[in-house]
């Protein structure tokens, strides 16, 4: 299976889009500063290839693996009635996501198969921007068995 990139990003953004909950604006994309409001916001963006674990090459082929970073960002607003479901939030989003990746674990038939990491809570702001948000990331491995022809 050869990897089709544009596939790959809009099936990504499609689930992003159909599962996520709460409903997030979804940009592909490394975002470098969000609107002040509307949020929640979802982006996603390719981090590099990675080496593939020992044993994934064939006589013929060499797997792939595409990298990619999802977050999510929730603008932190002060206001008690903003926060009660705040925490909440999080945590669904992260089991949806998460969820949805691992039920296409073939991205819609895009790829052979995929890797889902664990998700990470911070805080965080953008460069010139004094609005702080709230942010879950996890990594997305694309995984393709017969990526790379290997010379004999």
């Amino acid at each position: 299976m050869a990897i089709v990139v544009a596939d790959v990003i809009n099936r990504i953004q499609a689930i992003l889009v159909a599962s996520s909950t709460p409903t997030f604006k979804v940009m592909p994309g490394e975002p470098i500063g969000l609107p002040a409001d509307g949020s929640p916001f979802a982006a996603f963006w390719y981090t590099g290839r990675a080496d593939p674990p020992e044993g994934s090459a064939t006589l013929g082929n060499r797997m792939n693996s595409y990298n990619f970073k999802i977050m999510c960002f929730w603008h932190r607003r002060p206001e008690l009635d903003k926060l009660e479901n705040f925490e909440t939030d999080i945590v669904t989003a992260d089991e949806t996501l998460r969820t949805a990746f691992w039920g296409d674990a073939t991205l819609n038939d895009t790829a052979d198969f995929i890797d889902v990491s664990d998700g990470t809570v911070d805080y965080g702001a953008f460069p010139n921007s004094t609005r702080i948000y709230r942010s879950l990331e996890f990594d997305l491995a694309v995984r393709f068995l017969e990526g790379e022809p290997v010379a004999e």
